[in-house]
């Protein structure tokens, strides 16, 4: 693939692309090699190129190669380059100059393993001095993936007088006849009711499809109190033609309450800006010889501070209170999770399902 050169005057708002990785590439040969260095650039220009893999399958390794003429009268010296996603998009190979008249080649690497959609993804090529950018290069790719959103369930702390609800998704991208064909429960104590769902303009924009819409209700038919776990399975058609299916199995687990009521049964802390904010959970344990003081709590997010004590006014009640501040990371971020709490032999006893939003917005 051979692009002309499209320049425009580069623009301070380049220079806030946001990059993960910062790698040294080790420049390649070109059809002159110059016996001078890298030197500072003379250009005012900013060069741009594009390249599309098109639909592509999941754990793929893709490579393309740009290629740009320099069409100006001075020469295009380039020494560092930078990918937007570290982990994904690499820089194999870039010429340390170009020439004019010549055409120099930038050989990108582009890792589909764990990504879902569309997946815009950038490279960034500049000078060593004053570091301007010289060449900005947009990779693209749509990878076709079908998945659940979540893709676990817990309900958490469960009574068997109040009713409890989850709500999944079945995404598709990539396989636009996508549908679901059947879905299996094998627990008595829930119940899924399928309605009709929408996709946003958010993911539209981003190749993916909303195929179904699931309400997951705990019904408490034929529980016992201790610990449920179970799995919901759907079945999808990909794709119509070659009747191409795939199994998506969510499990779902949660704690009846015959031991121990949590109130409230999940905490919310809403939405945490830069301060910390503190919930708390009063447990009331039912059942005869449970030594609560050796209960160890643990939750999902490491940003989650615990403590768990006996209540002083209360036998047999304890006081869970947690807290939550927003991690070094400025992202915007929902988090969900659980808080669970186990005995000396590793058996839990309580679970608390929490959620909160980080919003980093100034």
């Amino acid at each position: 693939m051979r692009f002309r050169v499209c320049y425009l005057l580069a623009s301070a708002c380049l220079l806030v692309i946001s990059c993960e990785q910062q790698d040294s590439v080790t420049p390649t040969s070109l059809k002159k090699q110059s016996s001078v260095g890298p030197v500072r650039s003379t250009l005012e220009k900013s060069f741009f190129l594009k390249h599309h893999f098109g639909d592509v399958n999941a754990g793929k390794q893709l490579t393309c190669s740009l290629e740009l003429e320099n069409e100006t009268d001075k020469p295009m010296s380039l020494g560092f380059s930078r990918t937007s996603c570290g982990s994904c998009l690499f820089v194999k190979s870039m010429p340390k100059e170009i020439l004019p008249g010549e055409i120099g080649i930038f050989e990108l690497e582009f890792d589909t393993t764990g990504k879902r959609g569309a997946t815009p993804q950038q490279a960034i090529f500049w000078d060593a001095e004053p570091k301007t950018i010289i060449v900005l290069a947009d990779v693209t790719a749509t990878v076709r993936a079908v998945w659940t959103d979540p893709e676990m369930i817990s309900l958490g702390n469960l009574s068997s007088s109040e009713s409890q609800l989850a709500k999944l998704y079945v995404m598709a991208a990539g396989y636009p006849d996508a549908k679901i064909t059947s879905v299996q429960c094998d627990a008595p104590w829930l119940t899924l009711t399928s309605k009709p769902v929408e996709t946003t303009r958010e993911l539209r924009s981003q190749s993916i499809q909303a195929i179904d819409y699931c309400e997951i209700e705990w019904a408490g038919k034929e529980a016992v109190p201790g610990n449920l776990s179970s799995k919901i399975v759907f079945h999808v058609q990909k794709d119509t033609e070659e009747q191409e299916e795939q199994l998506l199995e969510v499990s779902v687990s949660g704690y009846l309450s015959g031991d121990v009521e949590v109130i409230p049964s999940n905490i919310v802390f809403g939405r945490v800006a830069q301060n910390e904010i503190i919930r708390t959970c009063i447990l009331t344990f039912k059942k005869q010889g449970i030594d609560a003081v050796k209960i160890k709590c643990a939750a999902d997010h490491e940003y989650l501070q615990i403590s768990f004590e006996k209540s002083q006014e209360v036998p047999d009640r304890f006081i869970l209170t947690t807290s939550i501040t927003p991690p070094i990371e400025e992202e915007n971020q929902l988090i969900e999770g659980t808080i669970t709490g186990t005995d000396e032999s590793g058996d839990v006893i309580f679970s608390i399902p929490y959620i909160a939003f980080f919003d980093m917005s100034p």
